[in-house]
């Protein structure tokens, strides 16, 4: 029987023995996704790729596309990350709309003032 605590403090396995899973949360924030092997490949061509919140905010500017581009997994396994720790959805779209309704109520003319 696998506990939270029993995960957490077991070291990080190399590629070669990874779970069958995609991902795995090694403790609390910290999530580890395998890069699926390619077909016609021995192994996976890359690193595993361990992601926390942190990480992922700094990616928070980019559509989720692009940021699967520049960590170098497919936006399925970014997905899966984020609610693995605790995001329901990438917040790329409602980053930008809490921007833009900002920018517009600075812009518009206050009425009732002076007119």
């Amino acid at each position: 029987v696998s506990s939270p605590e029993h995960e957490a403090s077991a070291p990080s396995t190399p590629e070669s023995e990874a779970p069958s899973a995609a991902t795995r949360i090694l403790k609390s924030g910290v999530v580890v996704l395998y890069p699926r092997k390619k077909r016609g490949l021995e192994s996976a061509t890359q690193e595993a790729v361990i992601l926390d919140k942190k990480a992922l905010a700094a990616l928070y500017h980019l559509p989720l596309k692009e940021a699967a581009k520049a960590l170098g997994i497919c936006p399925t396994a970014i997905k899966t990350a984020c609610r693995k720790l605790g995001l329901p959805k990438w917040p790329y779209r409602t980053l930008r709309k809490q921007v833009r309704s900002s920018v517009l109520s600075s812009r518009a003319p206050r009425r009732g003032v002076g007119a």
